[in-house]
């Protein structure tokens, strides 16, 4: 795949991921009308952020456009980098749905991870407790399966409490 170079402001380093980013990114929810190749449009234009719905609203991976794509780029694949949302809050259920996307995706690593829409206290607290998902995903972090991880909310007062209060896992 030729990648077209973009204006400089359209990137930023980033080099947690090896790569500059460019500041457009990629992503649709639900039942849309894009492509494989929509997503293959834009990559070849210089788009290099997928952020993909995930495994957490229900697998829909067989028809969803991002896993084909994503699978579909071979070694274009590291200068790609791939955001999944993530419903997991146990470790089990981690351990699953981490396999599952990866699977779904067709690689064996994922540049950011989000916690999908952590809305209440006790989801927060079933994340970082003793067999909550985030010690399962700090290891894969460690294991180089997931890069980075992130929290999606909607509740300011309460995500910004979190960084404050810290986590003992």
């Amino acid at each position: 795949m030729h990648v077209q170079a973009l204006h400089p402001f359209l990137v930023t380093p980033a080099e947690a991921f090896g790569v500059p980013v460019c500041r457009l990114g990629l992503a649709s929810y639900g039942q849309t009308a894009i492509t494989p190749d929509d997503i293959r449009h834009a990559l070849a234009r210089g788009v290099n952020f997928l952020n993909w719905q995930g495994l957490a609203e229900g697998d829909t991976a067989a028809t969803d456009a991002y896993c084909s794509a994503v699978a579909s780029l071979g070694a274009d694949r590291r200068s790609v980098v791939v955001c999944a949302q993530f419903g997991a809050r146990s470790a089990a259920d981690a351990a699953a749905e981490l396999k599952s996307a990866l699977s779904a995706l067709g690689t064996d690593y994922i540049d950011v991870l989000t916690l999908y829409y952590v809305e209440r206290s006790v989801e927060w607290e079933q994340i970082t407790s003793p067999g909550g998902a985030l010690r399962y995903l700090r290891d894969a972090q460690r294991d180089g399966i997931v890069r980075r991880l992130g929290i999606t909310s909607h509740q300011r007062p309460l995500a910004a409490a979190w960084p404050r209060a810290g986590c003992s896992t």
